[in-house]
């Protein structure tokens, strides 16, 4: 697992993780047209218990994993994810 930048990435108990998962913790404000990487932002993860996460996949945005959820391999997941789900997809 790679977590980039300086944010916060805060992990339950009983989670499988597999090879090659990329977290981003850090993003940019939306800057002017001489630079469009504005300001640095950090953001939060929480990754719940019991949980499987797929090879290559990557979480970007401070999204929230809750329990029990199965993240598919090379999915990128940008949002929220709910207990007891499966998640596939580019983005889900």
């Amino acid at each position: 697992m790679t977590i980039h930048r300086n944010g916060i990435v805060k992990i339950a108990d009983n989670n499988h993780f597999v090879p090659d998962i990329t977290i981003l913790t850090g993003s940019h404000e939306i800057g002017n047209h001489y630079r469009r990487a504005g300001d640095g932002v950090k953001l939060e993860y929480k990754i719940g218990s019991g949980n499987w996460i797929g090879a290559e996949s990557t979480l970007v945005n401070g999204c929230q994993i809750g329990d029990g959820v199965i993240v598919r391999a090379c999915a990128l997941v940008t949002k929220d994810c709910e207990d007891d789900h499966l998640y596939l997809a580019v983005p889900c």
